[in-house]
């Protein structure tokens, strides 16, 4: 038997030398809808395994993918891919930081212009930081992906003696800020029920600071209270530089902004 992908001669179900599966190479409906049920309900390898294993194991689940046992487990990059953007999706259709703003600060997010009673150039400016805070804010998620490699950075130096290179903690962030995403899913119908309370972001992002530092802690192999501690600043740093990394930029585009319509 030939191998459709590689031209090699082969016996049994899979390629000896590419490891593809053989099959018959016209697709049928049937074909895909198996194919497309089997990536992602299989709990045994694939999308939900690679959850199931982040959720209860996060640091074995890592370290198992980044010594080589990959089979089982989703891309990190495919993975987090698709859990910020069905985050996005619910953060946009459910209008989750319209009705947040809204009801926490009684003020109109919704992109229509009002008539602040001040001059053109200070009303123009608070019409753009009014429309960038939550188009910010809606694809806030987007924007962590840019986390990845500044607390990757915290979390090489404060672990070096680990044995983890740059690029394997930047995997392992990866990972987990894609379960933050998934974090933010969970807890995205209770903020839909109860916009602007206060105490459900603090809950989320509880929740979401304790996982990191428990799936540190288990990753680079360091239960002390050193170890906790480090993971707890890792998590601080990393998201510290990219706030500010972010607001920079975000008032870099508002200033260039105000000075294009003085010029105008």
């Amino acid at each position: 038997m030939k191998c459709k992908n590689c031209d090699s001669d082969f016996e049994g179900k899979y390629c000896s030398n590419c490891g593809q599966k053989d099959f018959d190479s016209s697709f049928t409906v049937k074909q895909i809808l198996r194919s497309a049920a089997d990536s992602i309900f299989d709990i045994e390898r694939g999308f939900l395994f690679t959850m199931k294993a982040l959720i209860i194991n996060p640091g074995t689940a890592v370290s198992e993918y980044i010594s080589g046992k990959r089979v089982r487990y989703s891309n990190p990059f495919k993975y987090l891919l698709v859990l910020v953007t069905i985050y996005a999706v619910c953060t946009i259709s459910l209008e989750l930081v319209e009705r947040d703003l809204e009801s926490t600060y009684n003020l109109n997010y919704r992109g229509d212009v009002v008539d602040t009673g001040v001059d053109p150039e200070k009303s123009q400016f608070l019409e753009d930081v009014g429309k960038v805070t939550p188009f910010f804010l809606k694809y806030i998620n987007f924007f962590q992906i840019l986390v990845i490699p500044l607390i990757s950075v915290f979390s090489y130096l404060f672990f070096k003696k680990a044995g983890y290179n740059f690029a394997e903690n930047i995997i392992f962030n990866t990972y987990l800020i894609a379960q933050g995403s998934l974090i933010g899913i969970l807890f995205a119908p209770l903020h839909y029920l109860f916009p602007g309370v206060l105490i459900l972001s603090g809950l989320q992002y509880v929740t979401w600071t304790a996982y990191y530092v428990w799936a540190c802690v288990q990753f680079f192999r360091s239960k002390s209270l050193s170890g906790i501690l480090k993971s707890l600043l890792t998590f601080i740093l990393g998201y510290a530089s990219w706030y500010v990394l972010v607001t920079l930029t975000l008032a870099l585009y508002l200033i260039l902004d105000f000075f294009i319509f003085q010029a105008s």
